[in-house]
């Protein structure tokens, strides 16, 4: 049962933790954040992420790209702190990240592979 509140607790600090980045980072306050935690993954996904302007310009696939590629160089260029708060809050290091957008659902998805 321990474990089982731990990785909770680590869950919802992790929640709290993106919410910052992305406020700090992307200058957007998203309220609805998921937080994905097993053994050598962890997954956030910030909910209604992406605005509407940005999903009609996605509908060409260069568009999409473009878009994606100004969030990942964005991610990638301020990503440190983020990587640190995870790695003392899981306790794993963080060998590999990606960032992924859903434009249908808005969703901005980060993903971090622990070891």
């Amino acid at each position: 049962m321990e474990g089982l509140q731990n990785c909770e607790e680590q869950k919802n600090t992790i929640k709290e933790v993106a919410k910052k980045f992305l406020q700090n980072e992307f200058g957007l306050i998203i309220a609805f954040v998921k937080v994905l935690l097993d053994q050598s993954i962890l997954v956030i996904r910030a909910e209604n992420f992406v605005c509407p302007a940005e999903v009609k310009a996605s509908a060409d696939s260069g568009g999409a790209a473009l878009i994606h590629e100004a969030y990942a160089r964005q991610f990638d260029k301020s990503k440190m702190l983020l990587v640190e708060q995870i790695e003392s809050i899981t306790g794993k290091k963080v060998v590999s990240d990606q960032i992924g957008i859903n434009f249908t659902s808005r969703d901005f998805l980060m993903t971090f592979f622990l070891e």
